[in-house]
């Protein structure tokens, strides 16, 4: 003869043979509902190695207490399982595994989402995730506006000074000192390393970028210096025109020095 016990006493009630076990009927529902473990953690928030050792009713590898019900709570709700069968089932199997379940609260207690509510319980985990945002914002930030400081130094080091009259050839340009001395610096089709000194200041870097051009106007002299491999990838420009000054190379750096007739050596 079968004993049927009353569903008043679910805890107490003990499976007939053959019965499928909790994990075995969550992983149908989910099956039957076309669902990955990975789905059931994206809509959860449950490690997939949760969900496994929830389907194989190996519970003594969830983290235990609350969050155990919790679980099963949430996944029985995602593939649509009753969730209170779901819990009874998980008393009865944790009875029988031997896990502690002392320090469980009521079973209307949860401490996953419900109705679009969080329990209190779940109130550590969001506050750790908004501190974690937080910091990561802060640092987002900070590099945001290390590099704008950056850029707008690099920009104001290779600012122009004030105009002044143009030279003539070989190193010097234009046949009156009295015209406007304008120096325009071109890259080519490839990004080209400058550093440019202006009379007797103090020389400046600059990264010129495929087809970007810089324009110095100095009182005497203007200095350039670049990677003797850009020599071809470099082209130099006094009041508009293309100047046939030769660079000098040494150390691996390509120098053009460009000055007025009437300046001093």
């Amino acid at each position: 003869m079968t004993l049927n016990l009353s569903e008043d006493h679910p805890a107490e009630e003990k499976p007939r043979a053959g019965d499928a076990t909790l994990g075995e009927r969550l992983r149908r529902a989910r099956e039957a509902r076309g669902l990955t473990l990975h789905d059931i953690s994206n809509e959860t928030r449950i490690s997939v190695c949760n969900l496994e050792a929830i389907e194989k009713n190996d519970f003594k590898k969830l983290p235990g207490g609350i969050f155990n019900r919790s679980f099963v709570r949430a996944y029985a709700r995602t593939v649509g399982f009753d969730e209170q069968e779901a819990v009874e089932l998980y008393l009865r199997a944790a009875r029988e595994q031997g896990i502690p379940l002392d320090d469980v609260p009521p079973l209307r207690a949860s401490t996953v989402y419900t109705d679009g509510q969080a329990s209190s319980s779940s109130w550590p985990t969001i506050a750790l995730s908004i501190i974690v945002l937080a910091i990561l914002s802060l640092g987002i930030y900070a590099a945001l506006h290390w590099y704008q400081r950056r850029t707008a130094t690099d920009t104001a080091s290779v600012a122009s000074p004030t105009p002044t009259p143009v030279a003539s050839p070989a190193g010097q340009v234009g046949p009156s000192s009295t015209a406007a001395f304008r120096v325009e610096i071109r890259a080519g089709n490839e990004q080209v390393w400058i550093r440019v000194r202006a009379d007797e200041g103090e020389a400046a870097e600059a990264i010129l970028r495929p087809n970007e051009s810089k324009e110095f106007q100095p009182t005497r002299r203007l200095q350039i210096e670049f990677s003797r491999s850009k020599i071809g990838a470099l082209e130099v420009l006094v009041n508009g025109r293309p100047t046939q000054i030769q660079p000098t190379v040494e150390n691996g750096l390509a120098q053009l020095v460009i000055s007025r007739p009437d300046s001093s050596p």
